[in-house]
């Protein structure tokens, strides 16, 4: 059963990336980055899966905690701060920026004594969804609601919204759980992978929807 759901991830996240790329051409500058992140996303979970068989998975764990999941938080940090105009959302996102980095460096440290740098993602997380909230306010602000199903950035806010609102308990007490109630965590990561397949899905429709716009 678990190697089925890691396929069905695999597969929702090459649909993405290589809708991506197809619509490339009618994307705008963050759309277009947008597709290299869906690039580096897919090839770091192909290659992950490949090293959880073998000997190279604490390498893998080190790959995930220091340089994937970083690229992630710092990734949607900037696009939220593209997005907006307005300046103290823009001081915000830069202070959440900074404060995740000094999490995590400081989380580096233990990094051989624990599962999952949770104290780092479970800031990011929560970051990212009040940044999704703060453009989701703006943008109704400026009353473009008609336009709302041309907005590829709506999309990707419900997907990005749908997950971590799902995965931040699980990922946020990932280390805990995992010592404590070793079930749980593997009931959890079903939910987790869906609601992932989700997320990617969105992001599909996000370049569909956006590539319909410009036709």
């Amino acid at each position: 059963m678990f190697i089925y759901f890691v396929y069905a991830l695999l597969l929702f996240e090459c649909t993405a990336m290589c809708t991506a790329w197809l619509c490339f051409k009618q994307q705008q500058r963050e759309m277009k980055y947008f597709a290299l992140y869906l690039t580096f996303i897919f090839f770091s979970e192909l290659l992950g899966h490949i090293s959880q068989q073998n000997i190279w998975n604490n390498l893998n764990m080190y790959y995930l905690n220091l340089i994937v999941i970083p690229i992630e938080f710092l990734f949607f940090f900037w696009l939220y701060y593209s997005l907006t105009v307005v300046k103290t959302h823009r001081i915000v996102i830069l202070v959440f920026s900074s404060i995740y980095l000094i999490l995590l460096m400081l989380e580096c440290f233990q990094i051989q004594t624990t599962v999952f740098l949770s104290l780092s993602y479970l800031f990011g997380s929560i970051s990212i969804l009040v940044m999704i909230f703060g453009y989701f306010l703006e943008y109704l602000k400026n009353g473009n609601l008609q336009k709302m199903k041309y907005n590829p950035y709506i999309y990707i806010s419900v997907g990005l919204l749908l997950f971590y609102l799902g995965t931040s308990p699980y990922y946020g007490l990932k280390n805990f759980i995992y010592k404590e109630y070793k079930e749980i965590i593997n009931n959890y990561w079903y939910v987790a992978i869906c609601l992932n397949c989700i997320m990617y899905c969105m992001f599909t429709v996000s370049f569909l929807c956006n590539r319909r716009k410009s036709i």
